[in-house]
């Protein structure tokens, strides 16, 4: 089935870049549109890496049009949807794959290619990064609440140091539309936290609260940095002078730096 890539999609790609190359302006049919997006959207569930890219390259040619059920699926996903598997691929499969790296006669190399396939079996990770990608490259505006929430859903990889998610990039791309947003997270971080509660009703503890919280505002002050617009230097000054997170410190320092340089500012 790899090498062999659906009509369907073939079809739609290339009804997709017919309508970018010749420009018009009368806007295709709602009904033939919203198939071609909802069919793409679907296509980045493929197993194939190759339908996949195929899918992409035609959201992003359809433009506007891919905005809002991109938004829709991307909200899904963080908030709504259980496990997600690729076409094709079920519960047994991955139970399969589990078997092998919990079973204490695997090689360590096993395990690694046993994890990676399992990778490709349960997709939702991958589906998340997918669509914040493709909501950064149409520089989606609409997008900006659900990226944010996207960003800090992200598990971190290391517990000393954040690094850029596919969220986080999108915002950058979406660029200085983001900034008022970005600067509400980061200021609104702790009290946001403080007001979660557990199912049971039990509050959050002051530790987490904290340790959440920071890395929220540890991403939010990437974001801006690389964004590098000038109108962020006073809100992240600020927050250097008053925070008393040794763990933000370093984030400051980069972001306030880079929006100087860019800026030429001293």
């Amino acid at each position: 089935m790899k090498e062999k890539i659906s009509i369907e999609l073939v079809i739609l790609v290339v009804i997709s870049l017919v309508i970018y190359f010749i420009n018009i302006d009368v806007p295709a049919p709602t009904n033939l549109s919203e198939d071609l997006v909802d069919s793409a959207i679907k296509k980045l569930q493929s197993s194939d890496e190759s339908e996949r890219q195929m899918a992409k390259e035609a959201l992003l040619q359809m433009g506007p049009s891919a905005i809002k059920p991109l938004i829709d699926y991307l909200t899904y996903v963080i908030r709504k949807a259980g496990t997600i598997y690729a076409t094709g691929k079920s519960k047994q499969d991955f139970d399969k794959i589990r078997g092998t790296y919990s079973n204490n006669t695997t090689t360590f190399d096993e395990k690694i290619k046993a994890s990676k396939v399992g990778g490709d079996i349960i997709i939702n990770q991958r589906l998340e990064e997918d669509v914040c990608e493709l909501l950064g490259r149409l520089q989606a505006e609409d997008a900006i609440p659900i990226l944010i929430e996207a960003m800090e859903h992200e598990p971190s990889e290391s517990l000393k140091w954040e690094n850029m998610n596919p969220a986080m990039e999108a915002l950058i791309n979406i660029g200085s539309s983001s900034i008022p947003r970005v600067i509400e997270a980061m200021e609104t971080a702790e009290s946001r936290e403080s007001a979660l509660r557990y199912p049971d009703g039990a509050l959050p503890s002051e530790y987490r609260i904290k340790t959440i919280s920071v890395r929220h505002q540890a991403r939010a002050i990437m974001v801006l940095g690389e964004i590098g617009n000038a109108q962020s230097l006073s809100v992240l000054e600020k927050l250097q002078s008053t925070t008393e997170s040794h763990f933000l410190f370093p984030y400051l320092k980069d972001a306030i730096d880079n929006i100087k340089k860019k800026n030429n500012l001293k």
